[in-house]
């Protein structure tokens, strides 16, 4: 049963996903990855996911993830590999893809971080676009605002966390709720 990671932007699906894959011993899979991956494939350039989106703007990046994750599932679906994977922090609200889509990939986990304490993650790179103005810190909650329900309704497990723990405490927190739910099931 693969475990699916989502959340805002620097929640820490990647830190917790690469931790976890390696306490139960399977495949990690980043969606951004994957979404990069293609890009390179088809346009023979390797971006980030922020370039992407600065370049060819809002809409063609959520085809792109779409598509990404999409394939993703078509490879993986009958496949007896376990995997975490990571999704993309708008990949639940993406309009391009279903929510029933993303459950199927596995036992989804919203791991779930106060606004606050992701935005000073996130603009500690810079303000993103999507949150520049004149007020980055508004933007960015009303888009954690817009979001939180899908991650809530693809979500079969909402792991709260308070960005206080050390990533130890927390890989440890992450663990025993998600392994008690497996073992619940």
């Amino acid at each position: 049963m693969n475990v699916v990671l989502c959340g805002m932007k620097h929640c820490g699906k990647t830190t917790h996903g690469r931790l976890l894959s390696q306490h139960l011993g399977c495949n990690f899979i980043d969606t951004d990855d994957l979404l990069v991956a293609r890009y390179e494939q088809q346009h023979g350039v390797k971006l980030s996911p922020r370039s992407i989106f600065k370049k060819h703007g809002d809409d063609y990046f959520r085809c792109l993830e779409a598509e990404s994750v999409k394939q993703f599932g078509l490879n993986n679906n009958n496949d007896d590999e376990t995997y975490v994977v990571a999704l993309g922090g708008g990949v639940p609200s993406n309009p391009y893809l279903d929510y029933v889509l993303i459950k199927q990939l596995g036992v989804v986990v919203y791991l779930k971080l106060p606004p606050l304490i992701i935005f000073k993650r996130i603009i500690r790179k810079g303000i993103p676009p999507m949150f520049q103005g004149e007020n980055p810190f508004e933007n960015f909650t009303a888009l954690y605002n817009k979001r939180e329900p899908d991650y809530i309704k693809c979500a079969d497990l909402i792991i709260e966390l308070n960005g206080n723990e050390t990533v130890t405490g927390t890989e440890s927190k992450i663990i025993a709720q998600i392994e008690d739910y497996l073992y619940e099931r």
